[in-house]
């Protein structure tokens, strides 16, 4: 296993290993399917994960739980759900406020709203691949704790 390792990146031999810092994550994402993956997967890489298509339960939880890393956020949720999440996010103090990245399907031209104030750190496409999310994840979560 050890001669395996040497040919991983460092991203994927981190992910191997699980040496990675875990955070916590919040999925909110209107299909089941993809909240019930996503927050299998990152239990599996040991994140705390909270998953909901409620974009009012998600911001409940953040307050509750005080600090959260980051948001999956669906761009596609109903009734303007992910530009209310958005503007809702402004409430809470910058130091405190998770980052986002942006959910979409993968036929969607439609990008992630920027009017809200909020600033989208990347875009995930759905149909997500683990490998990428997990990078991507990995890389917010280390820049966001500093």
């Amino acid at each position: 296993m050890a001669s395996d390792l040497r040919r991983l990146t460092e991203s994927e031999r981190r992910f191997v290993t699980g040496s990675r810092r875990p955070g916590n994550i919040i999925v909110v994402d209107e299909e089941v399917h993809i909240r019930s993956l996503l927050g299998f997967v990152l239990k599996e890489q040991n994140h705390a994960v909270a998953v909901t298509d409620d974009p009012d339960m998600a911001f409940e939880h953040i307050l509750e739980e005080g600090k959260v890393d980051l948001i999956l956020l669906s761009i596609h949720l109903p009734d303007s759900g992910t530009a209310e999440m958005l503007q809702r996010l402004l409430e809470i103090p910058a130091k405190m406020r998770p980052g986002v990245i942006a959910v979409k399907h993968y036929s969607s031209e439609e990008a992630a709203p920027e009017s809200s104030g909020i600033e989208i750190l990347d875009t995930i496409t759905k149909p997500i691949k683990i490998k990428q999310l997990t990078a991507k994840l990995e890389s917010h979560i280390s820049r966001l704790r500093g």
